[in-house]
């Protein structure tokens, strides 16, 4: 005969305390066991001791959320601070485009006036500035609207699962406390009434031995002791007949505790469900949390180019700069040529005037001789 061999399967995920885990950096998609905090963690490949799931007593306790609510503030004064950099780039910005325009109004009068081959590698680095200029506003527009909608975003998320959990959380204290004061009170009315009732059945008993007693030992006063003893029996009946009526109250009103016992029970289901529901908040406002600071970063390395790019700028206004005091120093010289050369044309035209009468009579001499 073979006996029945029942086999069972465990499957155990790795696990160790909270010092231990929080070092461990484990595979894309690993989950591991954080035995101190009975909770898990959820591993990226990169990021030293994962990121841990909270459990249901971490999701009710709302002094969980103090620090994602302190991440989120200073994530928002550090935007506050690159935006404030962005509006006063945005000035420099909006100042060297005016002086550039500026600076192109007087080149265009210089290449009026001289007509300089140099002009166009000074045409060249002004539309090179003005691209510039355009790229970094257009960069900074793009970014400023995704970080604002992500911002929004989070915000909602927060203001949401706070409403939620305080609304839930709050109903369910409320309906415990109430049942609690109701079983209490029910619970110590119906001691109370079994205490006084067998209280009463008691000092009846003996009253009544007592009566038989002197009813046995003399026969005269019988009757009255049985008149007595018929008293006390309707007494004992009303007294039987107010406890019934209060039995059936009370059945009532145990009726009704188990009714609050269901529906605290359905409340304490609807909360483990909201729980489920408060976790995945809490995922989706964690993977927000991760969007925001890859975006927050992005906006940083944004910024960082920026600065490199208006280093750039400042160095074409600078180098701008110089080419226009050379060439306004070679319209100088030139003028200066321009008069020696007017100079000399009017020292010629002279002489020619002077030596004509000369001229004319040699080249007669020579028409006779000839």
């Amino acid at each position: 005969m073979t006996a029945n061999v029942t086999l069972t399967n465990y499957l155990l995920l790795k696990r160790a305390n909270t010092t231990v885990s929080s070092t461990y950096t484990g595979l894309v998609g690993e989950i591991t066991v954080d035995t101190d905090l009975d909770t898990v963690r959820v591993h990226d490949g990169v990021t030293a001791g994962g990121h841990v799931l909270a459990n249901v007593t971490q999701i009710n306790d709302s002094g969980n959320l103090s620090p994602v609510n302190a991440n989120v503030a200073a994530a928002n004064v550090q935007i506050d601070s690159l935006r404030a950099n962005i509006t006063a780039a945005n000035v420099e910005i909006t100042s060297l485009a005016a002086n550039a325009a500026a600076q192109q109004i007087q080149i265009d009068n210089f290449a009026a006036n001289t007509g300089f081959a140099t002009l166009d590698q000074l045409t060249a680095n002004i539309n090179t500035v003005n691209a510039n200029v355009g790229a970094f506003q257009v960069l900074s527009n793009a970014n400023a609207g995704t970080q604002a909608t992500s911002i929004n975003n989070l915000n909602a998320n927060l203001g949401a699962y706070q409403t939620f959990a305080n609304a839930n959380v709050v109903a369910i204290q409320a309906n415990l406390g109430a049942y609690q004061t109701f079983a209490n009170a029910n619970v110590v009315a119906i001691q109370a009434n079994l205490g006084a009732y067998q209280t009463y059945a008691n000092a009846n008993a003996a009253a009544q031995t007592n009566e038989i007693n002197n009813l046995f030992s003399n026969a005269g006063v019988q009757a009255t002791s049985i008149n007595l003893v018929n008293a006390n029996v309707t007494a004992a009946n009303t007294a039987i007949t107010a406890l019934t009526a209060n039995a059936a109250t009370q059945a009532g009103l145990i009726n009704t505790v188990n009714a609050n016992v269901t529906a605290a029970n359905a409340a304490i289901a609807s909360l483990q469900s909201n729980a489920a529901v408060q976790q995945g908040v809490l995922d989706v406002l964690s993977g927000n949390a991760v969007t925001q600071t890859l975006e927050l970063q992005l906006l940083t390395s944004n910024a960082a180019v920026q600065a490199a790019n208006l280093t750039v700028l400042i160095a074409n206004a600078v180098s701008q700069e110089s080419s226009l005091t050379v060439l306004v120093s070679n319209a100088a010289a030139q003028s200066t040529a321009i008069d020696s050369i007017n100079a000399n044309i009017g020292a010629y035209q002279t002489f020619a005037n002077a030596n004509a009468a000369t001229q004319a009579t040699t080249i007669t001499t020579l028409l006779s001789n000839a």
